[in-house]
């Protein structure tokens, strides 16, 4: 009922700006166009979130039913050679391997960090079964994501990179701010870690991530490739869009294992 309301919401705004720019010509009729222009795009914008943030809404019905069952899109891939200096969690013999591009400015994001991850840590992880590799995809709508990821490398020259990534998606507020909390709860050097900033070494890094991400058909977050390791070097798998339940993970992992 919420999402009808909101896409009526959207149309009669824009027909209210059309009225208005046909009829009017007046600073206050300019000043409502703005205001209104403001509106439709932030209707706008929450209707396109809506497929993330509402699965089992109206307008998510058909990406959920093919998301929420199946992986989006089987393939088979190979790795870049800068996975090798990514952070992972795992060991790097285990048969299967997850490779997670995310954001610290993107909310679903943080949803997979919050829920999913533990549970994949617990059955898959920690079992040696799965190799979960982090890799950084700031979108550059989202202000100081960029900074973000690359605060989470520099700490991890501090041997902490995993715990500023915990501390990273838990917490709110400016990117200051968020470095501060780094420092502060992740036990790491705060004039080490601006001083490591300030260099942008890891700004190649960063875009050579987003590079495989689009290579790899990455278009949103958060998104997951998800493969077997063949003997050829290469990995049979999937694309998996969206933050999913870990019962998709968790289903499509146990038939990659079977």
């Amino acid at each position: 009922m919420k999402n009808a309301l909101t896409v009526g919401l959207v149309c009669l705004t824009i027909i209210a700006l059309g009225g208005l720019r046909q009829f009017f010509s007046s600073s206050a009729a300019e000043r409502e166009i703005s205001r209104l222009n403001q509106e439709v795009a932030e209707l706008r914008e929450r209707l396109a979130s809506l497929g993330s943030e509402h699965p089992n809404s109206p307008e998510a019905v058909s990406s959920s039913r093919s998301n929420a069952e199946l992986p989006v899109h089987a393939f088979t891939f190979s790795l870049d050679d800068s996975s090798r200096n990514d952070p992972y969690l795992g060991s790097k013999d285990a048969p299967l391997i997850l490779m997670g591009f995310l954001s610290y400015g993107c909310q679903t994001c943080r949803r997979f960090v919050r829920e999913t991850l533990p549970e994949l840590k617990a059955k898959y992880i920690h079992e040696e079964k799965l190799q979960f590799i982090l890799r950084d995809f700031p979108l550059p709508s989202e202000a100081g994501a960029t900074d973000l990821a690359a605060a989470a490398h520099c700490a991890g020259e501090q041997g902490k990179y995993w715990e500023a990534f915990d501390v990273l998606f838990a917490g709110d507020g400016s990117e200051d701010a968020r470095v501060r909390e780094v420092a502060a709860i992740a036990g790491v050097d705060e004039k080490r870690l601006r001083q490591c900033l300030q260099t942008g070494r890891y700004s190649k890094e960063i875009g050579r991530d987003i590079a495989e991400g689009k290579r790899l058909g990455v278009q949103g977050l958060p998104a997951f490739v998800v493969g077997k390791r063949l003997s050829d070097g290469t990995y049979a798998g999937a694309l998996i869009r969206g933050a999913q339940p870990f019962k998709v993970f968790d289903e499509y992992l146990k038939s990659k294992l079977s």
